[in-house]
């Protein structure tokens, strides 16, 4: 029983889950449109914008199963 006591306060809860998800694709679209915005802005002579990188890094190494 306590093994799965601990394993229960080690998951993150399906709706924090999917809050930091849905962060993590905004993030991605927002990173997609800056860099088409960059594009576009190269090819019209204007000024540009710096693009940042996001990185996602597991807490736990992965196991195959």
């Amino acid at each position: 029983m306590e093994a799965s006591a601990l394993l229960a306060q080690t998951l993150m809860p399906d709706n924090l889950s999917k809050i930091k998800f849905d962060w993590s694709c905004n993030e991605v679209i927002s990173k997609q449109v800056a860099a088409s915005n960059l594009t576009k802005n190269l090819s019209n002579c204007t000024t540009s914008v710096v693009m940042e990188g996001m990185s996602v890094i597991p807490k736990t190494p992965l196991k195959k199963i």
